[in-house]
């Protein structure tokens, strides 16, 4: 029963990023940028085909076999994960990291491209540039507390 619950937050949180990729598709011009958040987040459509920062977006086709491979592979960690009696931090991770892999995984062979959709303002000009999106975000910070469950686990 767990792992449906955990499944089902997973696809939630999935849904909630596939969301905001369609509002900005359809609401914001490339080029355009909102700011909000106090001018310190900004709102602007990125199409990126390859992984993050670009990396191979001129193999398009190879990043979505790759995408869909470590998505499957995510998935059954997952599921391992989810059905052993692991850390509640680890379930956290695997259900955000899982999350984030779903959405962008979905954008890569339904559009051909993720949508990327904010990014921050900040003194330095590179860091301006970078874009994200919230599955981004749930991988990294997925990733994060599995790597803390790991670091912090109990030995029986």
């Amino acid at each position: 029963m767990q792992s449906i619950i955990l499944g089902g937050l997973s696809a939630l949180l999935s849904g909630i990023d596939l969301w905001c990729k369609s509002w900005v598709e359809d609401n914001i011009r490339k080029g355009e940028e909102k700011k909000i958040c106090k001018k310190k987040v900004v709102v602007r459509k990125v199409h990126n085909k390859g992984f993050a920062m670009n990396l191979g977006d001129n193999k398009p086709e190879i990043v979505k076999i790759l995408s869909g491979i470590v998505c499957g592979i995510i998935a059954l960690y997952s599921l391992v994960v989810w059905v052993k009696d692991s850390s509640k931090l680890k379930k956290a991770g695997t259900v955000l990291a899982l999350a984030g892999a779903i959405s962008n995984t979905y954008d890569r062979f339904k559009r051909g491209y993720v949508v990327d959709y904010f990014g921050f303002k900040t003194k330095s000009e590179k860091f301006n540039k970078i874009t994200f999106n919230l599955a981004d975000v749930f991988i990294f910070v997925g990733a994060i507390f599995c790597l803390l469950a790991e670091i912090f686990r109990k030995e029986n």
